[in-house]
């Protein structure tokens, strides 16, 4: 199993962002990035963390970086590499097709079917059975970028809007031949009918 599923789960929101991108024939997808939650447990950021998380970010579809790291972390050389790598990638990503063949369905219902509502949101008192579709769910997308397969993430509307040519499900300009069914417990019957 992956060490970190809730260092996974927050890396995964980029990837969230560019499927939407893709489904919504958008240009851009933009991400603000800063070392907030660093900053909140007293750890410090250095060049290799930024340099890393703009990279995780590029690599899961982003391709505009808006940094909030502010001047503190590092010398001012280092800044103008670092913006010169963000400039560079951020136009490389922009203007070409994008291209895979694998959808990984969304589960919500089976989320909004085990939530529990909590009098603080940050609190942690999820359901037994939530957790294990979270941790599993992030299992599942961190396993096939471990393995480089590039997936986009598939909601319900579109799912069920989606005709199938050619045994691939269109979304969009997007061509999946496989759909993969995260665990879960609650969906549907017109979902698992378009799945089968």
């Amino acid at each position: 199993p992956h060490e970190n599923l809730l260092g996974g789960a927050l890396l995964l929101g980029a990837k969230f962002c560019s499927s939407v991108k893709h489904h919504y024939r958008r240009e851009r997808t933009l991400s603000e990035t800063s070392g907030y939650q660093q900053g909140l447990k007293n750890i410090p950021i250095n060049f290799q963390d930024v340099f890393s998380t703009l990279s995780w970010q590029y690599a899961m579809g982003i391709d505009t970086i808006v940094s909030f790291y502010g001047k503190g972390p590092f010398e001012a050389s280092r800044w103008k590499e670092l913006n010169n790598y963000a400039g560079r990638l951020g136009l490389l990503l922009t203007g070409g097709s994008h291209v895979c063949d694998i959808a990984v369905f969304y589960p919500i219902k089976s989320q909004w079917a085990n939530f529990i509502r909590q009098s603080n949101e940050l609190a942690l008192d999820d359901c037994d059975l939530q957790q294990k579709l979270d941790a599993d769910f992030v299992e599942l997308s961190m396993a096939l970028l471990e393995h480089q397969r590039d997936f986009d993430y598939l909601h319900q509307d579109q799912l069920l809007a989606a005709p199938i040519e050619d045994g691939r499900l269109q979304v969009a300009d997007e061509q999946y031949r496989v759909l993969i069914l995260p665990p879960m417990d609650t969906e549907d019957a017109a979902i698992v009918e378009k799945a089968i």
